[in-house]
């Protein structure tokens, strides 16, 4: 299992080219389908299930599902149809197998199982919802916005590897790179794969948040004494800095301004979102997800619609449990035993 985990945080690497870039960014064109398997049947009838349905007093086991609620927090925002696989930001899963992992209790396998669980129903069940509220309380890092996305129904994203850096990366190779010499028209064909899709951004620079033109993009007032919460159709800003630019030398000389490049997001916001709008401050890092919809021909302009809003946060000295504490949770135990996933992802579809 956690050869396993390890292989999802880092599956944004690519392999070897054997296909083509858009079979490897979206799969095989087959989605995923999630049956309800023997391990799905014991994972139900397990102690830690029951505790994330009814609750529990013990600081203990507190700490234990305040973790996995954690994970499955943060990698909700990236259920996708292009295989079976969860997506974790690599610092968060380092942190998650160190302090959960035990010898007795695979905490991998119990937050693959609660994934599963989730995929299979199609959404997070309400008690689930319920105990992470409770917990939340004192544990504090539960994501509950995340959380409610998912108890309100599953609705997958293309592909957890079509990222903003990617899509440069895939521009500057599929466009960019091609020859006058080419008959192809290839920035149509460009916007014909990439376009029109479900995505997660994460890692976005908040600029701003309100009221901007579709045509000119220039912000509108705000109607004043009006909440952002209150208002339909904004539109959040947000700036990404495109990386490995090297200064020029009139610029370290100071003869002239730095010039650095940056791709300008338009998010337009959906109606309800399940973060409060107006305690977002300029400059924060936020994961937008939402259906890629435009963007303009040297790509330093993007445009999403239907977009929600997510922290995003840094999982660089995550912290979920002290040492022991997962030892000392009584139903910390190994239920599944004898049961495993029959491939990659825990989701039983054969390659």
């Amino acid at each position: 299992m956690h050869r396993l985990f390890a292989c999802i945080a880092f599956l944004a690497c690519f392999p070897a080219l054997a296909q083509s870039p858009k079979a490897i960014i979206f799969g095989e064109g087959r989605r995923p389908t999630f049956r309800e398997e023997a391990i799905d049947r014991k994972f139900q009838r397990s102690r830690l299930a029951r505790a994330l349905s009814e609750g529990t007093t013990d600081e203990n086991c507190k700490a234990l599902l305040g973790g996995l609620l954690t994970a499955l927090a943060e990698t909700a925002p990236f259920f996708h149809n292009r295989d079976e696989n969860l997506h974790f930001d690599p610092s968060f899963l380092a942190a998650f197998q160190a302090q959960l992992n035990t010898p007795s209790f695979p905490a991998n396998a119990y937050l693959v199982s609660m994934a599963r669980h989730v995929l299979i129903q199609r959404r997070m069940p309400d008690a689930w919802l319920k105990t992470a509220e409770s917990i939340n309380t004192s544990y504090g890092i539960i994501d509950l916005a995340k959380l409610k996305l998912i108890s309100e129904g599953i609705n997958p994203i293309d592909s957890f590897l079509l990222t903003l850096p990617l899509l440069r990366q895939r521009f500057d190779e599929d466009v960019l790179a091609v020859t006058s010499a080419s008959r192809v028209d290839v920035a149509t064909e460009f916007k014909d794969t990439y376009l029109d899709r479900e995505v997660t951004f994460p890692g976005m620079q908040l600029v701003d948040i309100g009221l901007y033109s579709a045509k000119t993009k220039k912000k509108l007032k705000t109607p004043p004494k009006t909440s952002l919460s209150q208002l339909n159709e904004l539109v959040a800003v947000f700036t990404w800095v495109i990386p490995g630019q090297k200064p020029s030398i009139a610029s370290v000389l100071g003869t002239e301004k730095a010039k650095i490049k940056t791709i300008t997001v338009y998010a337009y916001l959906a109606p309800r979102q399940y973060v409060n709008l107006d305690r977002i401050p300029k400059g924060a890092r936020l994961m937008i997800r939402g259906r890629l919809w435009s963007m303009n021909a040297d790509l330093t302009e993007v445009e999403i619609k239907n977009a929600l809003l997510f922290e995003d946060r840094d999982w660089s000295r995550a912290f979920f449990a002290q040492p022991g504490m997962v030892d000392n949770c009584p139903f910390a135990v190994n239920d599944l035993t004898g049961v495993a996933p029959a491939q990659p992802g825990g989701f039983n579809r054969v390659r």
